[in-house]
Formats: structure tokens, C-alpha cells, sequence
């Protein structure tokens, strides 16, 4: 075909579910980076363990990227499985966070974050190929990043 892009691929449900899926988790992936600096001097942090937040969260998510990839390569749970118990987590991490009342509480959650959110985002394109076919997975993986690009870039300004 003639066409740049496989704009087709949006009239699948489960195509598009995903990529819908995926604009929100890019919406709200920013979003605790953004704000957890902040909600760690508003806990009474000095400004070194506040920024310490963020570091530990995005030093365990890409960690957890790596072994992420590794544990959807052993193929031990289905990519589809992983992927919902990675985002429940990641939705668990969330919902605590503002349940943090100390330092040491702030820095388990965020690492739980991190750790959840980076696998969450590794997995994620794994799934692809079950929705649309190896054939056009090329494609897929492309508009998803398009349609995620969108939700990146809206969510940390929204929140």
C-alpha cells in the first residue's frame, strides 16, 4: 500500500483500546516525576532527600526495564498477564503514595513505582504482536508511540 501509515489499524477494537491504553499510561507516566520532589519538601524533606525521590524512582524503573525485558523473554506468563499484573502494580504504587508520611515511606513507594511503571512501559509493546499480527506489528509499534507521544505531553501539564 501507498500509505505512510496503517491508519487501519485504529478500526481494530483491541488496537485501539491499546493505543487509547497506552496515551493514558504515557499521560500519567511523567506525572510522579513532576510532583515528587515537590510532595517530598511539602512532607518536611530537605531538598536533597525530596530530589532523592526522584532519583531512586527513575534509577529502579530503568532497572526494572532490563529485567522486565528478561523476564518476558523466559516467556514464564503470558506478555498479556504480565502486562495487567504489572499496571495493577503500578496503579497500587500510586494510590499509597499519598499515604507516605516519612522518608523512608516515600522512598519504598517511589521505588515501587519505578520498578512498576518501567516494567509496565517494557512489557507493554510485547503485547502488540498478539493484537495485530507479526505482519503489522511494524506499524502498530509506531502509531502506539505516536498516539503515547500525545498523552505524554498533555499529562504532566493536566496534572
Amino acid at each position: 500500500s501507498g500509505s505512510l501509515f496503517d491508519w487501519a489499524l485504529f478500526t481494530q477494537r483491541g488496537f485501539g483500546a491499546f493505543s487509547f491504553g497506552t496515551a493514558l499510561l504515557a499521560a500519567g507516566y511523567f506525572t510522579p516525576y513532576v510532583h515528587l520532589e515537590p510532595y517530598g519538601r511539602a512532607l518536611g524533606l530537605d531538598p536533597y532527600k525530596a530530589a532523592t525521590l526522584v532519583s531512586v524512582a527513575a534509577l529502579s524503573d530503568a532497572l526494572a526495564r532490563l529485567l522486565a525485558g528478561c523476564l518476558a523473554d523466559c516467556r514464564l506468563v503470558r506478555p498479556a498477564r504480565l502486562l495487567v499484573l504489572l499496571n495493577s502494580l503500578t496503579g497500587c504504587s500510586l494510590l499509597l503514595l499519598p499515604l507516605a508520611s516519612s522518608y523512608t515511606s516515600s522512598l519504598v513507594l517511589a521505588t515501587l513505582y519505578g520498578i512498576s511503571a518501567g516494567s509496565f512501559a517494557t512489557v507493554a509493546f510485547g503485547v502488540l504482536p498478539e493484537i495485530v499480527g507479526v505482519a503489522r506489528v511494524v506499524n502498530a509499534t509506531g502509531l502506539c508511540l505516536m498516539v503515547m507521544s500525545v498523552g505524554g505531553l498533555l499529562g504532566p501539564p493536566l496534572s
